[in-house]
């Protein structure tokens, strides 16, 4: 049993090494290369702007009162909820366009 709890603890501590390297060393690279970060900046400034809007356009009507005293649910946290599968829906279907047109620009390609 101790040989699977040590084995337990050395994959948590790889996994976060991993993890603690994936976000750091981007980081790193890209202020060596400031004109790195403009296409990130610009990509995030899109995201919040998608969110903003998603968020603008969603509800905060509970439609379901008893499930929402469960999960301590209020009209703002409906609202936030709501913006972001509104948010997770534009990205998904603008996926799926992004790929058919894709598709078939290389077809006449």
């Amino acid at each position: 049993m101790d040989f699977i709890n040590l084995g337990l603890w050395t994959t948590y501590i790889l996994f976060f090494i991993a993890v603690g390297a994936a976000v750091i060393l981007p980081i790193i690279y890209s202020l060596s290369d400031p004109k790195s970060l403009v296409g990130v900046g610009i990509s995030v400034a899109a995201l919040l702007i998608l969110f903003f809007i998603s968020y603008v356009l969603s509800s905060d009507e509970i439609t379901n009162p008893k499930a929402a005293a469960v999960y301590n649910v209020t009209p703002g946290g409906a609202k936030l909820i709501g913006g972001s599968l509104i948010m997770m829906y534009l990205l998904f279907f603008g996926a799926i366009i992004g790929v058919a047109v894709n598709e078939v620009v290389k077809f006449f390609k």
